[in-house]
């Protein structure tokens, strides 16, 4: 009986290791439980009654706690035999709930950190947006125009010349390019007589005011009160003017500019026409009359 009881005694030992060990592993994973349990076996003869005691102790040092009794606790038997467990190996029961602010958790004597590690992420570069194509301005473009008449009134005024028309129309057609506006066909700038005729009117002013006459149809009185005649337009003038210069003064202000040069038309130009007039110098009473480098000038924008 001594032998047979004796590995009795072993096999149920460690059934009932096993028995822990699964009852462990279902636990919450803060719960540390050693798979090396030490059973020291002693030989001898020992009651039946007190081998299923040790075991039952066994079962109850080694269990979770709060671990509820199983069949094995009240049925283990053995016929001899003392099982003794090392406290340092079995570790007793932990709380299974860990703090959402603990710092870090100890397992099985090594520690480990619930803080998040700091992870360097290079940010994607947003891409440069590329920037649209520069329009494609017109080019410059050749011809002369029609020329005029470079007469005079009967007060001796002088009127528009070819060079004044040929001089206007390539500073025009220059502004325009540089702006990146068509071009207008140099056909098409012409000269007017009935901007001619304003002219000479606001030239013959016998005053020595030279504002006197100036202006447009509906604000313009000569002093000497001789009838407003020719057609209204956009105007320029005064000491040391060009036909070209007067052209650069009407791109420089803001009204004149979208009258005259209208930038955002973009139909054909083929079918627009300028109209151009001016004069050099004018009457004064008593003299002398103004000199020739005293410009006025009218021009407007019409369709052809």
């Amino acid at each position: 009986m001594g032998v047979q009881t004796l590995k009795n005694a072993v096999i149920l030992a460690t059934a009932l290791v096993a028995t822990v060990i699964l009852i462990q592993g279902a636990a919450p994973a803060s719960t540390v439980v050693s798979s090396r349990l030490s059973a020291n076996i002693v030989a001898g003869s020992v009651a039946s009654s007190s081998t299923s005691g040790a075991m039952s102790k066994l079962l109850q040092s080694v269990a979770p706690a709060g671990a509820p009794a199983t069949a094995t606790d009240t049925a283990a038997t053995a016929s001899s035999g003392t099982v003794a467990t090392n406290p340092a190996q079995v570790a007793p029961t932990q709380a299974s709930s860990v703090s959402a602010t603990s710092a870090s958790a100890d397992v099985s004597g090594r520690t480990f950190s619930t803080t998040p590690a700091t992870v360097s992420v290079t940010p994607t570069p947003t891409p440069t947006p590329t920037p649209p194509p520069a329009p494609v301005c017109p080019a410059a473009i050749g011809g002369s125009t029609a020329g005029a008449p470079g007469a005079s009134d009967p007060s001796g005024i002088p009127g528009t010349s070819s060079a004044d028309l040929a001089s206007f129309a390539s500073q025009y057609n220059a502004i325009r390019v540089a702006n990146c506006l068509t071009p207008i066909p140099f056909a098409n700038i012409r000269y007017s007589s009935c901007l001619q005729q304003r002219m000479w009117w606001m030239a013959d002013d016998p005053s020595t005011n030279s504002a006197s006459a100036w202006g447009h149809t509906s604000t313009a009185v000569r002093s000497d009160g001789v009838p407003i005649v020719g057609c209204d337009g956009d105007l320029a003038g005064g000491s040391g003017y060009t036909s070209a210069s007067v052209a650069t003064a009407w791109w420089n202000s803001a009204d004149h500019r979208a009258s005259l040069f209208q930038p955002p038309y973009s139909g054909n130009v083929a079918g627009v026409c300028i109209a151009f007039a001016m004069t050099h110098g004018g009457v004064n009473v008593p003299a002398p009359n103004e000199p020739a480098s005293f410009v006025r000038a009218a021009a407007y924008w019409y369709g052809c």
